[in-house]
């Protein structure tokens, strides 16, 4: 989780976004397309999702439904 940190300090310092996802996908259905470890850290916004519905399966609006 250490580069998981900086990441996030990098964009807080870069981009001030209000929060964020961190999500991390283990095979091909759940996203994964090769076999190797990513972790993603995800900027959000105030208002950047529908509502008041946050999370990762907002963060790309055609995906809400896939999950």
């Amino acid at each position: 989780w250490f580069m998981a940190n900086k990441v996030q300090e990098m964009l807080i310092k870069e981009f001030q976004p209000d929060g964020f996802n961190v999500g991390i996908n283990i095979n091909k259905q759940a996203g994964q397309s090769r076999s190797h470890a990513a972790i993603h850290v995800i900027p959000r916004y105030k208002g950047d999702a529908a509502g008041n519905k946050g999370g990762i399966r907002y963060v790309i609006p055609k995906s809400q439904n896939k999950i």
